[in-house]
């Protein structure tokens, strides 16, 4: 998957979401912060690993397959409410 934003625009969004912007988040802000610095990155190659209670997406089977039902579209129950080793 590739992400395509405009430069512009998304120092425009942190700008927006800073300390004391018109949409103030933390969160928001970070996120988006860690977009621009991949972006930054485009030499290298980028892997976001997703982590979710004290497994992740690169060790555990089970929440990789939970994650390949999420990715193909099917609506599997949230992580929290299945029943995993």
């Amino acid at each position: 998957m590739d992400l395509l934003i405009c430069e512009e625009t998304l120092n425009e969004y942190i700008e927006m979401t800073s300390i004391g912007g018109d949409l103030e988040h933390k969160g928001v802000h970070n996120l988006l912060k860690d977009f621009a610095m991949l972006g930054y990155l485009f030499r290298s190659n980028h892997t976001i690993t997703l982590m979710n209670e004290k497994v992740n997406s690169e060790d555990d089977e089970d929440y990789q397959k939970y994650l390949d039902l999420k990715a193909s579209g099917m609506q599997p129950d949230n992580w929290e409410d299945m029943e995993h080793d």
